[in-house]
């Protein structure tokens, strides 16, 4: 199901006063909430309170489901930052203007985290805009034997084509 929300969006002629709908696929964006990196069945958190906000101000409470997963609204995420909080932790989700692409280590790091998978040393919160040490190092050669076994591909430790093409997929870019 698509819905449409009024936003500033390239117009199609010069001078034109008229609001541009922005039409989305997804009514909601999925996080998840697990035990231990990686995608594989049975590492979410079921049945965990959450409370959703935005611009101070509630906009949902629940329960995660079976896979450890809260559908947080697209539509506030679209005009500033959405706050989810569980566990007694504040985890806060923007819109990025996107990944860097998939051939390079950062592209590579980031889509693992997105995943779930632990790059580089952690010292800041996972989420903050570079929680990688930028390096090949031995985390990052984990994570990539991780997504081949989790994507039943050969596990060679490098990213060739079949992993590219795993992390683009999976990621969405």
């Amino acid at each position: 199901m698509s819905t449409a929300i009024g936003a500033p969006v390239a117009r199609t002629s010069e001078g034109e006063d008229l609001v541009n709908t922005l039409t989305t696929v997804r009514e909601v964006v999925k996080i998840r909430f697990q035990i231990a990196p990686g995608t594989a069945a049975g590492l979410g958190i079921a049945d965990a309170d959450y409370k959703i906000s935005a611009g101070g101000a509630e906009i949902a409470t629940g329960k995660t489901n079976a896979d450890g997963e809260v559908e947080v609204p697209l539509h506030p995420l679209l005009t500033g930052t959405v706050t989810v909080r569980i566990f007694e932790s504040d985890f806060n989700l923007t819109l990025h203007g996107g990944l860097e692409a998939v051939t390079t280590l950062k592209g590579q790091q980031k889509r693992y985290d997105i995943l779930g998978y632990m790059t580089g040393y952690l010292r800041n919160t996972v989420g903050n805009s570079a929680p990688d040490d930028g390096t090949d190092g031995s985390k990052t050669q984990q994570c990539i034997m991780n997504v081949q076994t989790d994507g039943n591909l050969a596990i060679d430790g490098t990213v060739g084509n079949q992993t590219r093409t795993e992390l683009t997929s999976k990621t969405g870019e």
